[in-house]
């Protein structure tokens, strides 16, 4: 599921500068544009992204993420990505899109976190699957790194309660 500290011996550069990131580069897409009742946000602190919430399964809900549309992609042919994160142990994913709108097919990856552990997570691009609105979509065609338009980050564990996700750094290579 994951790799932890599987980085191969390129070079990785930063996908996302944290430096320069502001709140409403990120916007929060919740179960509620259903019917649902979770709440996620994002909050700067520090030079970390905090996607933070509750998650709920009432009125048919259970997700909340955080969505980022990058104004370029610089990652030409790279085939991996790398987070680092800590998180509350809890299953999150991550997501990228090949178009800027809100809804449509994405490629997933799912990580687990440790309770309050620094992790890396190598996260290969052509292991990312598609899937739209929680469903499969085997037949959709591989990801590629040079179609990537937005990026997200979703809990969907099915366990109601309070989450928290910070993200200190996302690169490519």
């Amino acid at each position: 599921m994951i790799s932890l500290n599987s980085m191969a011996s390129e070079t990785q550069k930063n996908l996302i500068d944290f430096s320069q990131i502001k709140n409403n580069d990120w916007k929060a897409v919740n179960d509620g544009v259903m019917g649902g009742l979770s709440s996620g946000s994002c909050s700067l602190k520090n030079n970390l992204i905090i996607f933070s919430g509750t998650l709920s399964l009432k009125n048919n809900g259970g997700f909340a993420s955080i969505r980022h549309e990058l104004k370029t992609n610089p990652m030409l042919e790279h085939k991996h990505i790398k987070l680092r994160v800590k998180g509350d142990g809890r299953s999150y994913q991550f997501r990228i899109h090949n178009n800027k709108k809100f809804d449509g097919v994405s490629f997933k990856y799912e990580f687990s976190t440790k309770l309050n552990e620094w992790v890396e997570i190598t996260l290969p691009i052509d292991k990312m699957l598609p899937t739209f609105r929680g469903r499969s979509m085997p037949d959709y065609g591989p990801a590629k790194a040079t179609d990537i338009k937005q990026i997200s980050f979703l809990l969907a564990d099915k366990k109601p309660g309070s989450f928290q996700l910070e993200i200190s750094s996302i690169s490519y290579y």
